[in-house]
């Protein structure tokens, strides 16, 4: 075997067909003050060459190539030991991949966006640290964490429609009582209520879709106090509608003190947790249907003071926790069963499951500092209990603050182009009321045309351009590099409904100043065009 270069840290293999995605990549890497070999190569045939003869520290490679061949082919196979990690990428994330990646031998499972292409130095350095550290370790939380949101979505996919049209309709209604209350005068301590309860929904609307984009992705949970009875309601709200009918879902609070009501986590990964325990207490019910039962209650841990659960003492760290109980009339487990089903892949359902959601529910209590059980007999049902430390914080009640004065703007002038006309409408009257004078257009060639005719001597008509990605006939990234011909002083910005990889990436290297990604919010434009002007 070859033996690396003593100028190298460490040797990296990288095996992609796409130079752009490989270019981004060794971009990242030439960010740290380690010295790293990058081996790259194109096809699978050249990686496996190089292996015969070398030993990285770490492969980066793509799931599929043009010229054939799967990355799945330099992992060591199921059972057998990885003689270094590997991080697989891929453009298509699903649970079946997922799970079979990780199988195989890999460290980690990467969806190819802008963002983690560009931190990917990042990731390789962490795989690195982890190989290190835990090298027999199968699995590790943040992987099973990953994966369980692609099993998840699955199971998501026909609750999400639903629960996306009562939000939409909520909308609609609500803004249907609000412009009733203008057109009669009549404004009232219940319009601006029903204000903030539109924006809500919008505000929902938003989390939906971003966690669907965001579910095979490495993302830092963002904090959040809420009030945990309010979430386990909407996840159950959202779950029956699609459960069979002879399934009967009850939840109740059981909760008296008000001082409790709150917990601090990533609300979507609290509700994914809710979701794993109901859809296993489904899956375990026999054809006839049965019922779950979903309770909450509250609970104090003394100082010094034991919990007794399946006959052994576990410790609690002191305080008030939230009891939540998920019980079932469904099939049931026998204790050998039961012994295995918090085991990452242990799964009784060899057709659909994937043994991720108990090993996630798990880890995610663990990480707070709580306790997951079970108790279950054979053909009598099963019963899951989940402590969790109550919050003494409580949550921001003003969802949607007043923007600070020095965000807004200085009357500049902005170019806005969108072929949708509501959007166009809508963030137009955004961005007056954040002190701009904004001009629209709704047809990207007449635009063009438009200022071509206009092009005299060079002046900059606008301070600012604001295009749309997806529009009939000339999209926001052509149409920039045609007005930047006519003015390359101009600054634009590029947003889009649609995150395609290959759009922010380009849209950087093109010139544009951001990237916007449709529905952030005033306060996200706000700040972008401030950071715009202000240099």
């Amino acid at each position: 075997m070859n033996k690396r270069k003593a100028s190298f840290d460490k040797c990296i293999l990288i095996v992609e067909d796409d130079q752009d995605h490989i270019e981004v990549i060794r971009r990242s890497f030439n960010t740290s003050l380690n010295k790293y070999d990058l081996k790259c190569f194109s096809t699978i045939h050249e990686a496996q060459r190089w292996l015969e003869k070398n030993t990285p520290n770490l492969a980066i490679i793509d799931w599929k190539f043009e010229s054939g061949g799967s990355g799945t082919d330099l992992l060591p196979g199921y059972g057998k030991k990885p003689t270094y990690p590997v991080i697989v990428m891929t453009s298509y994330g699903s649970e079946e991949l997922v799970v079979d990646v990780l199988k195989k031998g890999a460290i980690d499972f990467i969806v190819k966006r802008a963002e983690s292409l560009r931190n990917m130095r990042r990731t390789a350095e962490r795989a690195m640290r982890e190989w290190d550290q835990k090298e027999n370790v199968l699995l590790d939380e943040e992987r099973l964490k990953r994966a369980s949101r692609l099993a998840e979505l699955g199971s998501l996919a026909g609750s999400i429609a639903h629960e996306l049209k009562n939000l939409i309709g909520a909308v609609q209604n609500y803004g249907e009582i609000i412009r009733d209350d203008i057109r009669s005068e009549v404004i009232t301590i219940r319009t601006n209520e029903n204000i903030d309860k539109l924006l809500n929904c919008v505000d929902s609307s938003l989390e939906i879709i971003s966690k669907i984009r965001n579910y095979s992705q490495q993302l830092d949970s963002q904090l959040v106090v809420f009030d945990i009875g309010e979430k386990i309601q909407q996840r159950i709200d959202l779950l029956k509608p699609i459960f069979p009918k002879n399934v009967n879902i009850d939840y109740v609070d059981k909760r008296t003190d008000s001082r409790r009501l709150y917990f601090e986590s990533n609300p979507d990964d609290f509700q994914s947790i809710i979701m794993n325990l109901v859809t296993n207490a489904r899956e375990a019910m026999p054809e006839r249907g049965g019922d779950i039962n979903i309770e909450l209650e509250t609970r104090q841990v003394s100082d010094g003071t034991e919990v007794l659960i399946n006959n052994q003492n576990h410790w609690l760290n002191p305080g008030y926790y939230h009891l939540i109980t998920v019980a079932d009339t469904g099939k049931g487990m026998s204790k050998d069963t039961l012994d295995l089903i918090f085991e990452p892949f242990f799964t009784q359902n060899k057709k659909h499951g994937t043994g991720l959601g108990l090993p996630t529910v798990k880890n995610f209590v663990s990480q707070r500092e709580g306790m997951v059980w079970a108790e279950s007999q054979y053909n009598k049902g099963s019963k899951f209990f989940i402590m969790l430390p109550c919050s003494e914080k409580r949550p921001d009640e003003n969802v949607h603050p007043e923007l600070p004065i020095e965000l807004k703007g200085n009357g500049q002038s902005i170019l806005l182009i969108d072929d949708q006309q509501s959007y166009l409408d809508s963030t137009k009257q955004s961005l007056e009321a954040l002190g701009y004078r904004v001009t629209v257009s709704d047809n990207s060639v007449k635009l063009l045309n438009q200022l071509k005719r206009q092009y005299a001597d060079n002046k900059l008509p606008y301070d600012l351009l604001i295009t749309d990605q997806l529009m009939p006939e000339l999209k926001g990234y052509d149409l920039y590099l045609e007005i930047k011909k006519l003015y390359p002083e101009l600054p634009a910005i590029l947003m889009t409904g649609y995150g395609e990889i290959m759009d922010e990436y380009r849209a950087r290297r093109a010139g544009f100043k951001d990237f916007w990604e449709k529905g952030a919010g005033r306060k996200a434009m706000a700040e972008s065009l401030h950071d715009i002007f202000s240099k």
